[in-house]
């Protein structure tokens, strides 16, 4: 029973999904800055034998809003280029992303895996940790990014492992493979 939760779960990882902001770097001033040990961690898990894959919901607004502002001045947002596709393909898009069940079995079937194969770590309890578990997957917290204490105390989504950030996550994990 033991080896089902975090972090024993990791010994039967095929694949390990990451979300991007809040996990890898931090958004802000011009493009951001990396995570305390992000760069390392995903060194380390591009050379075990997992899987790995990015994914996010990289969009500053609704799929309404046309543009946002950073420091740097406006840009355009993914909802301009989604209606310039619906146009020109005379098709309705469909938008998916995090927590969509679709969203995360889209990414599981890239790779080529089920659910229980594959551990998603985010910042985001709700959309990537919920999101995932909700799809079957394990589930592991950052304490960066979006975290807030109070989400180790959330209602309905408890996280299959809460960790400081991605460094210690990735370390555990594969401290469970050897």
């Amino acid at each position: 029973m033991a080896a089902t939760g975090w972090p024993g779960c990791a010994k039967s990882l095929k694949g390990v999904i990451l979300d991007m902001c809040g996990v890898l770097y931090d958004s802000g001033e011009g493009d951001g800055v990396a995570i305390h040990g992000s760069v390392e961690a995903v060194k380390k898990l591009k050379a075990s034998d997992l899987q790995l894959r990015f994914c996010t919901n990289e969009t500053q607004a609704s799929r309404e809003t046309r543009y946002y502002k950073e420091t740097d001045g406006l840009k355009l947002d993914v909802g301009v280029y989604m209606k310039a596709l619906e146009y020109a393909c005379d098709l309705k898009a469909e938008v998916i992303g995090k927590p969509s069940p679709t969203f995360f079995q889209s990414v599981l079937n890239d790779m080529g895996l089920q659910p229980h194969e594959a551990l998603m770590i985010g910042d985001d309890l709700v959309n990537d940790v919920g999101g995932a578990q909700h799809c079957g997957m394990k589930g592991v917290q950052v304490r960066t990014g979006k975290y807030r204490p109070s989400d180790e105390k959330h209602p309905t989504v408890t996280a299959d492992g809460t960790v400081d950030n991605l460094a210690q996550a990735v370390d555990m994990i594969l401290n469970q493979r050897h």
